[in-house]
């Protein structure tokens, strides 16, 4: 049954108080008596408990003080309905150096069960006095759990892969988490996401593994690897008799897996505990992944859900989701980001299910910076053009997929450089091949700001170019400007780029992603509006003021030549007069600002 537990420490012992059921199990409409326990021979002179539970489902009646006080006088004893569902109660015995010593019961509640559900008993404060009336310090204590009409239930353990690190899981979606369940199955709405649960998934049960299903429920993952009803401390069942069961397990981007054996779900009594964590336990033998020895896990990258890992994983989610955050099919390490170790450490490696890797091997660092910053005027439009270049620091190696992520200046260039298609993207001489394309990129918005280009290998091993020690151009971006002269800042954003830049075996990483400093880049747009007047039978041009900046002007007598002789420079104002014509003559107008590198 369920145990209410408090760890009391004092003078370097332990002070346990409970109760000896755990869940305690009731009919709706019973009412019913919990007895709470010091379990230790321990001295107390009294006690505060502050108690919660649900209101809808449980309601209080009284309360007494429990035998252990009996003959004691009690001068101070008090509950306190503080509101429906909290109570607090409170006993002390008055009279200098008296106490009481466990063990033994300190306290009786009475409780109607209101209805049929499931209700958690927390203590939100818990204090005992010490025989000098001292509170002792540092009090804690484990909520208990009432289920009140027709429930089976158990306990079960099983691990996703894409989440697992170190023998546990890690919740760093926890914050994303809808609290409406995504499985349409059985649509649960929670009012608060537990801070322990890694992810949503659906459970089912069956007469046998291959049976069609006789019930299902929404259900999470926690990092212990526990699975559990939503909000509940384990698997609890609602209107189902106790009985054996194979367990099925389904993920939104895992492969399904169900219990080799029926699991025994009770209606009383503790919960009976399993773990579906070797192969042995599941049926079949397919889709799981050795995660530690004689440790397996669901396997991930099925993000249709179709329970086989192919190449539509890749084409229809993980391609179009590249670089992307959130709460996405093709995030399948489950860390927010849809990034170039979710294809090749999870997809990739479970793809047919050719077996295990090998372990990652350690390789050179990959170090990325700036190049060649420069406006270019195109298509009516002002664009900063600049290179991604790359190089590893000691040993060549040959490329593979990997990633850049840049943070930019919205205000400068927009909030969406995707979206809004105010993005060029071009393949530098490293993601170029002679042959057929062997690089593919993906680019996503990743939020206001932020700039995500993956570029994907989809060669074989030994076939991507070669990375040497000296920089070559990986990328050429250019970004539609937005504001007429300015200071533009791009920044990598390094840290997330880590354990994403692949080897062309698409397994191994480089050691680390070393980025260059900031780029800052000063600059003014092309004049617009350029105009020819006569004025006093001589030839002025005019253009629009661009804010900041001076003009310098250029002129050829063929624009096809290439070659255009300077005219002025450093002028001041918007126009110019020319001091002579040729027969024919054709002019360039720059603007720059004081700092432009242009």
């Amino acid at each position: 049954m369920l145990l209410f537990v408090l760890v009391v420490c004092s003078a370097g012992w332990a002070t346990t108080v409970g109760t000896t059921q755990n869940p305690i199990t009731v009919n709706s409409g019973q009412s019913f008596s919990l007895g709470i326990d010091l379990l230790d021979n321990t001295q107390i002179r009294g006690y505060s408990l502050r108690v919660a539970f649900d209101p809808n489902l449980l309601h209080y009646n009284s309360s007494t003080r429990g035998s252990l006080f009996n003959g004691m006088q009690v001068n101070w004893w008090r509950t306190i309905v503080e509101e429906p569902g909290l109570i607090r109660i409170e006993c002390v015995i008055f009279g200098a150096g008296l106490y009481v010593s466990g063990p033994g019961r300190i306290l009786n509640m009475n409780f109607s069960s209101l209805a049929e559900g499931s209700s958690a008993f927390r203590f939100l404060t818990v204090q005992l006095a010490d025989p000098l009336g001292n509170v002792i310090p540092d009090c804690s204590a484990d909520d208990a759990f009432v289920i009140s009409g027709p429930h089976s239930y158990a306990k079960v353990k099983a691990y996703l892969e894409g989440a697992y690190s170190g023998g546990q899981m890690q919740g760093q979606i926890n914050s994303i988490l809808p609290l409406l369940s995504p499985y349409h199955d059985d649509p649960v709405l929670l009012d608060h996401m537990p801070e322990t649960a890694v992810d949503w998934g659906l459970i089912e049960l069956r007469q046998a593994p291959d049976s069609p299903s006789l019930y299902c429920q929404s259900i999470l993952f926690h990092t212990d690897g526990s699975i559990r009803s939503a909000g509940k401390p384990y698997l609890i069942l609602p209107q189902l008799p106790p009985g054996n069961y194979h367990l099925a397990l389904r993920h939104r981007n895992h492969i399904d897996q169900v219990s080799n054996l029926p699991l025994s779900f009770v209606s009383s009594g503790s919960p009976n505990q399993y773990e579906l964590i070797t192969a042995a336990s599941f049926w079949g033998n397919y889709g799981l992944a050795l995660v530690d020895p004689d440790t397996y896990a669901l396997a991930s990258g099925d993000a249709d859900q179709d329970n086989i890992i192919t190449s539509q994983d890749r084409n229809d989610h993980w391609r179009l989701q590249a670089g992307k955050q959130g709460y996405l099919s093709a995030d399948f390490n489950l860390d927010g980001n849809v990034f170039p170790d979710d294809l090749n450490l999870f997809w990739r490696q479970n793809l047919g299910f050719a077996g295990q890797p090998s372990l990652l091997e350690d390789t050179d660092a990959i170090e990325l910076t700036w190049g060649n910053p420069k406006m270019i005027y195109e298509g009516g439009e002002d664009w900063l053009s600049i290179d991604i270049l790359a190089k590893v620091l000691e040993n060549p190696a040959h490329l593979g997929s990997g990633l850049v992520l840049l943070n930019y200046d919205p205000e400068v260039f927009s909030s969406g450089l995707v979206s809004e298609n105010r993005l060029q993207v071009q393949k530098g001489e490293l993601l170029t091949t002679a042959f057929s394309p062997l690089y593919t990129i993906h680019t996503a918005d990743r939020n206001p700001g932020q700039l995500a280009i993956v570029y994907e290998f989809t060669g074989s091993t030994g076939g991507g170019n070669l990375l040497s020690p000296v920089p070559q151009v990986l990328l050429n971006l250019r970004l539609k400007t937005q504001s007429p002269t300015g200071l533009c800042i791009l920044s990598f954003e390094t840290d997330l780029m880590q354990d994403n830049q692949f080897t062309d075996d698409n397994f191994n990483r480089f050691s680390s992603a070393i980025t260059g400093a900031p780029l800052s880049h000063h600059w003014c747009i092309s004049p617009r509006n350029i105009r020819i007047t006569l004025q006093n039978e001589q030839v002025r041009l005019q253009w629009d003021e661009v804010p900041g900046c001076s003009y310098d002007v250029f002129s050829t007598t063929d624009p096809h030549s290439g070659i255009w002789l300077p005219a002025a420079s450093g002028l001041t104002q918007n126009n110019w007069l020319l001091p002579s014509t040729s027969p024919h003559a054709f002019f360039r107008i720059i603007a720059r600002d004081d700092q432009s590198r242009d």
